[in-house]
């Protein structure tokens, strides 16, 4: 008898309970939330609901004009966390966001031109900004050109785009280097 009264007061707490519709956000479909139980529409769930320039406010689940992360703005932009802006960066990379023969200076966040190729004066002379004037002999042709320095074959970052890393002399010096157009008519005219 004791087993049957439990069961109907089981039986009748259960039918006293709140039907719940959902129990989190799984339960409810696209552009819904689980509110108290039940699924609610709503503007947005997450930014990617949102347009471009816009972010998913996830307190009021309404787009919100600006950013809250860097993937809710354009390319070339970061998300400033205070104003909820989207601001342009600059360069962060020389092989993506520099010109050819240009290097990315990344804490400034500017590609400049860098003297590459162009003759100088000789070793030891500044014309050459960052890089060298170093004496480059091809075939026993060739004279003192700028070449940038460089410590790594093949790391693309070292190197103004367009230029890679080589060892021209054989000897371990390496140099970013290009098929130099003035290098090329020098070579030309000396065979």
């Amino acid at each position: 008898m004791r087993a049957v009264i439990l069961a109907v007061a089981m039986f009748l707490l259960a039918s006293c309970a709140p039907a719940y519709e959902c129990v989190d956000l799984g339960d409810c479909g696209e552009l819904e939330i689980c509110d108290l139980g039940t699924c609610v529409s709503v503007g947005c769930v997450e930014s990617q609901d949102c347009g471009i320039d816009e972010y998913c406010d996830e307190v009021a689940y309404t787009c919100d004009t600006g950013c809250e992360t860097n993937d809710d703005c354009l390319a070339g932009e970061d998300c400033v966390d205070e104003t909820h802006e989207c601001t342009a960066y600059g360069c962060r990379s020389t092989a993506l966001d520099c010109g050819v023969g240009q290097q990315c200076d990344i804490p400034l966040g500017t590609c400049s031109d860098v003297p590459s190729c162009e003759p100088c004066s000789g070793p030891g002379s500044t014309e050459c900004g960052t890089g060298a004037c170093v004496d480059f002999d091809l075939d026993n042709a060739g004279g003192d050109h700028c070449l940038m320095p460089c410590l790594v074959v093949d790391d693309p970052e070292q190197c103004p785009r367009g230029l890679e890393c080589r060892d021209l002399s054989g000897t371990g010096d390496l140099y970013c280097y290009a098929d130099c157009p003035a290098l090329l008519e020098e070579l030309n005219d000396g065979s």
